[in-house]
């Protein structure tokens, strides 16, 4: 993946140098209208299935109701959809409440001992291998010290870390974006569905299995309702502002203030327009190979087209496999091996360091910017193409976004990434922060030549 996911709690936020933070906190209205009410949650909803722990918490309003829904028919599937689903064993058996640590970490043998070959346990049916896996991914917390005979550590299994170590598994694998963007059809085909046994198309199907869409639709629709305010508990919650036709957000009013050292200025003025580059655009989707993680490729064919060497992502792909770009590294490691071998003067260089104003330069410059975005759960990168008094141009491999932090591309096979022109406050919180409103440094591409 392009980035490390980081959760942070409100104290842990409090910690960072924020820039002029109120004013940001301010404009991210069009992210979260206002603050989680999860008195309107029910415990349970659609056919007795149990709303997820975390739901009752303010973190919820980091998954959509797309994730949420698939996560919870993943339950009714796995026959662990009531409130003590989150303390249940393969075979039914249900271990007491305060249970912290997975029974299979506790007991290496369990897993013979169950009389299924599996030691899966919990909301999410997890083996003590994926549990230990998912939660050191997630952060979770031990519960105890040391680690059993296979290096396992005993994370804490409470419900809440549950979900968050099955929820970050598929927001890390981007299968919270394929359901937006595609649909549960197109989600349930991929690999990272099939982790559990359960669901259409995977190795075990059960007599719930032929319900899984029909129970997602219906806990989607319940997922939606519980954002917008409705169903039986009339309190609004959370929600994502529309996604339709997102119009280029103003630039937020900001105090002057000079930014720390090293950090990435959220708060510069808008900068002169320039005219964007006629970069060669290419969508992602139309690749034959790994199209789904093929944005980098993309994004790498689409600079050397600009700079005259003609190599198709699906080559690029081919060649050196759909995580080889998955990082500001290999990134430039790809586009660097294809430039040398047609020819070409330019290289890219990594630069883990950015501000708004190297990006500016280098469009100044004449030479597009090639820069990593949280324009999903998992990432994505943009070829910046110009900018103008309030936003800026792109060439977005995945179509176009809807302008969210870690948002999503609402409409399927929408080739209008070309060109398309983002708010500056969106672009910059993209960018230039680690979770939204926290300034991070920027990691974008510059462009040096080697001769003359």
């Amino acid at each position: 993946m392009l980035f490390t996911l980081l959760w942070l709690t409100a104290a842990q936020a409090q910690s960072f140098n924020c820039l002029d933070c109120d004013d940001l906190v301010a404009d991210l209205d069009g992210l979260l209208t206002e603050s989680p009410d999860t008195s309107c949650v029910p415990a349970s909803g659609h056919q007795g299935i149990a709303t997820l722990a975390i739901q009752q918490t303010p973190e919820s309003a980091r998954y959509s109701p797309e994730l949420l829904a698939f996560m919870r028919a993943i339950t009714y599937t796995e026959g662990a959809e009531g409130p003590d689903g989150y303390f249940t064993e393969v075979g039914g058996r249900v271990y007491p409440s305060g249970t912290d640590v997975h029974p299979g970490a506790a007991d290496v043998h369990r897993y013979s001992r169950t009389g299924h070959d599996s030691d899966a346990y919990g909301k999410y049916q997890m083996l003590s291998s994926t549990w230990a896996e998912w939660a050191g991914k997630a952060g979770v917390p031990t519960a105890r010290g040391g680690t059993n005979s296979y290096g396992e550590r005993y994370y804490d299994m409470s419900p809440i870390h549950q979900d968050q170590a099955a929820l970050g598994f598929l927001q890390r694998e981007g299968l919270e974006q394929v359901l937006q963007s595609r649909g549960v059809d197109a989600a349930l085909a991929t690999w990272q569905a099939r982790q559990w046994a359960s669901v259409p198309g995977a190795s075990q199907p059960n007599d719930r299995t032929g319900r899984f869409r029909s129970v997602y639709q219906a806990l989607l629709a319940e997922e939606r309702g519980y954002r917008d305010g409705g169903g039986d508990c009339g309190a609004a919650v959370a929600r994502p502002a529309e996604a339709a036709e997102p119009e280029p957000e103003p630039e937020p009013e900001v105090a002057d203030a000079e930014p720390a050292s090293g950090e990435p200025d959220l708060a510069t003025p808008a900068p002169d327009p320039t005219v964007p580059l006629d970069v060669p655009y290419a969508y992602q989707y139309d690749n034959a190979v790994d199209a789904a993680d093929s944005a980098t490729a993309t994004s790498v064919s689409m600079m050397l087209a600009h700079y005259g060497a003609e190599v198709s992502p699906d080559h690029i792909t081919k060649s050196w496999g759909a995580g080889a770009t998955q990082s500001p590294a290999g990134f430039a490691d790809m586009f660097n091996h294809y430039a040398e071998l047609h020819g070409l003067d330019e290289r890219l260089v990594a630069r883990l360091d950015g501000t708004i104003a190297d990006l500016e330069a280098q469009l100044e410059r004449g030479d597009p910017v090639p820069v990593h975005a949280y324009t999903t759960p998992s990432g994505g990168v943009l070829v910046a193409t110009g900018h103008t008094g309030s936003g800026w141009t792109v060439n977005d491999p995945t179509g176009r976004w809807n302008q969210r932090f870690k948002g999503a591309y609402p409409r399927w096979g929408d080739r209008s990434g070309h060109g398309v022109t983002y708010g500056s406050g969106p672009f910059r919180r993209a960018v230039a922060t680690w979770d939204g409103r926290t300034p991070a440094p920027i990691w974008w591409h510059e462009v040096v030549r080697t001769g003359g």
